[in-house]
């Protein structure tokens, strides 16, 4: 619960005391699985992977001039969705690193991946399915885009993210409505 607890501040501190970084740059954020992170099987939970990711979320809103967004026009960030996939187990004491960065956008969604890894080998990978809104409602990708200094249009969705997004829209059919 401590190292939890240090660990949140830390990251806080790093965002506002970091470089401001792009909005398709890369954030990067050093770790060490602590005996807080750990399971009955001695590795990493799966949850807390998913506790990870929030802190580079955070340490991206930040660094990138959304959380002035967020601080001034009391924008919230909203999770869609997520999909994560789970390759190799850290255990007590693994260093490790996660980098966070922005895919791409449509126009209510943002798409944002997460990679943890260990010196080159990629532990987990995450893609959440991301939003602000305020009191009005989804603010515009395109227009936050814009707010922290991005003109252009959003890079090219990989097509597994557009299937994804697409398997998403059927889940939660009735049943026996065609689509």
């Amino acid at each position: 619960m401590i190292s939890t607890l240090l660990r949140s501040l830390r990251v806080v501190w790093m965002a506002f005391t970091h470089p401001r970084i792009a909005p398709l740059e890369l954030a990067r954020i050093d770790f060490v699985c602590t005996l807080d992170d750990l399971d009955v099987n001695l590795h990493m939970n799966n949850a807390r992977y998913l506790v990870i990711m929030d802190h580079g979320r955070w340490d991206y809103t930040f660094r990138s001039g959304l959380g002035r967004l967020v601080l001034t026009e009391r924008y919230m960030p909203i999770i869609g969705s997520a999909m994560i996939r789970f390759r190799r187990s850290l255990t007590l004491f693994d260093r490790f690193t996660l980098t966070t960065r922005l895919m791409g956008w449509d126009d209510k969604w943002s798409y944002i991946e997460h990679r943890i890894a260990k010196g080159e080998d990629v532990y987990c990978v995450g893609i959440m399915k991301t939003l602000f809104k305020d009191r009005h409602g989804p603010i515009p990708s395109a227009t936050l885009a814009a707010k922290i200094g991005h003109t252009g249009a959003s890079p090219a969705l990989p097509d597994w993210v557009l299937e994804w997004q697409a398997a998403e829209a059927k889940q939660f059919q009735k049943p026996g409505v065609p689509t």
